[in-house]
């Protein structure tokens, strides 16, 4: 097909694919590179859920300790998050 087409895209998917697993027909293949697909995007969605949860575990803490009247700069330093961010959250609690 790629030799009418000049299209190498097929046999550069089916090669990828485990060995002793070799697809039949381009369903096939398309069927194996879609999983491919989502098993990355279920590997990226849950590395970005842990960076959000972590976030948010670092944003309560340091309301927390600015409420027992630690400075912005300390809070900073303990939750390891940059200054401007704190001060973002800080204003976001000032307007609610």
């Amino acid at each position: 097909m790629s030799v009418l087409t000049q299209d190498n895209r097929f046999e550069e998917a089916a090669n990828v694919i485990e060995e002793g697993d070799e697809p039949k027909n381009m369903c096939e293949v398309l069927d194996k590179v879609e999983q491919r697909g989502k098993e990355i995007g279920d590997e990226i969605g849950e590395k970005i859920g842990k960076e959000i949860g972590e976030m948010s575990r670092a944003k309560k803490a340091a309301i927390n300790m600015k409420m027992k009247g630690y400075s912005t700069k300390e809070i900073s330093e303990i939750v390891e998050v940059d200054i401007d961010i704190i001060n973002s959250w800080f204003s976001e609690i000032v307007l609610i």
